[in-house]
């Protein structure tokens, strides 16, 4: 696969799982959820899109590493003076 393909899946996977930690992992209560919740997620990266935790998030793969990782993980480019239109 091309490095600008496997790069563009990595950014689409790390903003899907950004997106599932703001809609399911911010309403858990406990954190016996949240674990379940973190496993899981790291399933469903490498099953569903073939790709190693340690790829996408940099991190070793180890469940604190990942607890961390995910609780940090935050997506935008607001900081890209760039891309805010002018008047």
């Amino acid at each position: 696969m091309f490095a600008g393909v496997m790069d563009s899946k990595k950014t689409m996977v790390k903003l899907w799982s950004h997106e599932c930690l703001r809609v399911f992992h911010d309403r858990l209560v406990n954190d016996e959820d949240r674990l379940w919740f973190f496993k899981y997620l790291k399933a469903k990266v490498e099953d569903e899109f073939s790709l190693t935790c340690n790829y996408v998030y940099g991190v070793p793969e180890d469940m604190e590493s990942m607890n961390t990782t995910y609780k940090k993980l935050a997506y935008g480019d607001i900081m890209d003076m760039t891309e805010i239109p002018r008047k």
